[in-house]
């Protein structure tokens, strides 16, 4: 695909997508923009060795997305938060705990195989978010890889009652970490950062899932381990 020196390359119902489009009419820019399908998204990802959308360039040179299209212009970036997959994987555990008669064990363990999912569906997205706080994946990557199965297998013990001791010890272990890592994320080091709980793609807060979602296993595989 021959790169336009005005343009900007981004997917359809993208808010950043969206912003960057209006900031440039904002400044008033002339530029092309082009609505990418999945298969052009995909080619120039490729293309430009990155792993999101939108991408825009100006006089030949790419800027980036629109975090660094705000920035060059000395905007403040806008933040799009959104609760609505949370509050589904709540409400779903919920159900689903009550149509099984699995009480509180039964919800915690859907809500943790419900946001181990979400991470598995674009797994090198999570990745690369988890990375920027978690305190053992800049030693260890792999275990940026392996973290949703260990939730995964963590849900399904609590839901199953099946090898409590394992499931007690890997929850204790990931849920530990994780509270320690979003900790020094958001309180000491001050990072800005969105949740990863719910798929590398998020935009609610670190803060306000990731801090929940830790609680949970630490609490459970603890409750498992010394009841």
């Amino acid at each position: 695909m021959n790169i336009e020196p005005n343009s900007i390359y981004r997917k359809p119902q993208c808010a950043q997508g969206d912003w960057a489009v209006k900031l440039l009419k904002k400044k008033g820019v002339d530029f092309h923009d082009h609505v990418l399908d999945e298969f052009q998204e995909r080619d120039i990802k490729d293309q430009l060795d990155v792993s999101t959308t939108p991408q825009i360039f100006l006089n030949g040179k790419r800027v980036g997305g629109y975090d660094d299209l705000a920035r060059k212009f000395g905007e403040e970036p806008m933040e799009e938060t959104s609760y609505i997959p949370v509050i589904a994987v709540f409400a779903l555990s919920f159900f689903l705990a009550f149509a099984t008669s699995s009480g509180i064990r039964g919800f915690m363990g859907f809500v943790l195989c419900l946001f181990a999912t979400l991470k598995l569906m674009d797994l090198k997205s999570f990745e690369t978010a988890f990375v920027r706080y978690d305190t053992i994946t800049p030693r260890f990557p792999v275990y940026a890889k392996i973290y949703p199965f260990l939730e995964l297998i963590a849900g399904l013990g609590f839901i199953s009652g099946f090898a409590s001791g394992i499931t007690g010890l890997i929850a204790l272990f990931a849920g530990s970490i994780g509270i320690y890592s979003v900790y020094q994320a958001i309180y000491v080091q001050k990072k800005d950062l969105n949740c990863v709980s719910i798929g590398g793609g998020s935009k609610a807060p670190l803060r306000a899932v990731s801090m929940a979602e830790n609680i949970i296993m630490a609490v459970m595989g603890a409750r498992l381990l010394f009841s």
